[in-house]
C-alpha cells in the first residue's frame, strides 16, 4: 500500500536553521555534510526527501561547466584589454554555486568580468542578486524592480542571508 506518493522539495527557509544546524552538529552545513534537510516551504502532499549534497541540479551544472570554460580565456579575451579570470575567482564562484544549490537555488548567470572576476546572478521576479568574485575579494549588489538597493563585500557565511533577501517581501 502506497502512502505517500510524490517527492517533496525541501528548501531552508531561515538563516537560523543553519546557525543551530552548526552549533548542534560542530558541522556547518556547507563544509561537506552527507545530506542537505530543510524546511518545506510549500505544503505537498508527498513524502520526505532528503537529497544526497553529491547530487546538482542540471541548471547549476550547466553553470559550472561554464564556470570552469573561464579557464581558456586569455588575457585580452574582450578584444579590449580584459585580463584572463583567477583560478580563485573560478574556484570561489564553483563553491558558491554548489552551495547555493544545497539551497535549491538556481544560478541564473555566471560571466566573465574584464578585471579577473566572475559574475554570478540570482533572480526572483522582482528582485536580482548579483555575486562578484574577484581574485582578492567578494561583493554583492542587490536590485529591486530593476532599482540599485545595495552594494557591499560579502564573506561565504552571508550568502543565505543575501539569498534570503531575496525571498523576503
Amino acid at each position: 500500500m502506497t502512502v505517500l506518493s510524490k517527492v517533496a522539495s525541501f528548501r531552508i527557509q531561515d538563516t537560523n536553521i543553519i546557525d543551530n544546524y552548526s552549533t548542534t552538529t560542530n558541522n556547518s552545513l556547507f563544509e561537506n555534510p552527507s545530506y542537505s534537510v530543510g524546511l518545506l516551504i510549500e505544503p505537498f502532499d508527498s513524502a520526505i526527501s532528503i537529497t544526497s549534497v553529491n547530487s546538482i541540479s542540471i541548471e547549476n551544472q550547466e553553470t559550472i561547466n561554464t564556470i570552469k570554460s573561464f579557464k581558456s580565456l586569455d588575457n585580452n579575451w574582450d578584444e579590449d584589454g580584459a585580463q584572463a579570470i583567477s583560478l580563485f575567482s573560478i574556484y570561489k564562484s564553483i563553491e558558491i554555486v554548489k552551495m547555493l544549490d544545497r539551497l535549491n537555488i538556481d544560478v541564473y548567470l555566471a560571466a566573465p568580468g574584464p578585471n579577473k572576476e566572475i559574475l554570478l546572478m540570482v533572480k526572483t521576479s522582482s528582485k536580482e542578486l548579483e555575486l562578484i568574485i574577484y581574485p582578492n575579494k567578494m561583493k554583492f549588489v542587490k536590485f529591486e524592480n530593476n532599482e540599485f538597493i545595495s552594494q557591499g563585500d560579502f564573506s561565504i557565511e552571508e550568502i543565505p542571508s543575501l539569498y534570503f533577501w531575496t525571498q523576503s517581501v
